[in-house]
């Protein structure tokens, strides 16, 4: 029988995540503390499948309430439930060890979903943080491929357009009036300095970056 464990001073908010988790799993087994020194004692002495724990609960220890709740049981599950940013705080429990970040103004079906992605070990963040993780992610990767183009000399980044068009060293070399081989000497600094290997490796920097 699955255990699981609410740490929130609203009854309300109680009430509501334990009649979700009593629709998820009709057989759960749901208590509740109303301050995290309260939770703590119970999970001192109580083994549970998942914890619920608001963040900004009387008693509360930020991120460290994550690292104390483990001490006493390193592998429960932890679902951050919280009406605060999630944005200023999702990665912050995360990477502290939670498993989950919730905010309470979610629907039930994101309820359902936080729960059942913590319990099943995975971990749990909104749709729209998802997609600003994504987004920084792709902003890291644009400015790192711009920063490495930037260290190309002006007749670097011209040839590694002509490259990056599909010209072969042959056609550079006549357009530019230069010889073979130094179109080839320019193509090994190129890649050298850009770190790839290859014409497509380089047109994917192009695109990062532009």
């Amino acid at each position: 029988m699955l255990k699981a464990h609410i740490i929130d001073d609203h009854e309300v908010v109680r009430m509501g995540m334990q009649m979700v988790l009593t629709d998820c799993f009709p057989d759960i087994q749901v208590s509740d503390s109303t301050t995290f020194p309260e939770g703590l004692a119970t999970i001192a002495i109580e083994q549970f499948d998942l914890i619920v724990l608001d963040i900004n609960i009387p008693g509360g220890e930020e991120t460290k309430m994550v690292d104390l709740i483990r001490l006493h049981q390193p592998d429960v599950k932890i679902l951050v439930f919280s009406a605060l940013d999630e944005e200023k705080h999702a990665l912050r429990y995360l990477q502290a060890g939670a498993n989950g970040f919730l905010h309470k103004n979610s629907g039930k079906e994101q309820y359902e979903a936080a729960i059942k992605s913590v319990l099943r070990n995975d971990r749990y963040l909104s749709f729209t943080m998802q997609q600003e993780l994504l987004n920084r992610v792709a902003q890291r990767r644009s400015l790192t491929s711009l920063k490495t183009l930037e260290s190309l000399s002006n007749r670097e980044i011209q040839i590694a357009k002509m490259i990056v068009e599909g010209k072969w060293t042959k056609e550079i070399a006549m357009i530019l009036g230069l010889k073979e081989n130094t179109i080839s000497t320019f193509k090994k600094k190129i890649f050298e300095k850009t770190g790839v290997s290859n014409a497509i490796e380089l047109a994917r920097k192009f695109n990062e970056a532009y």
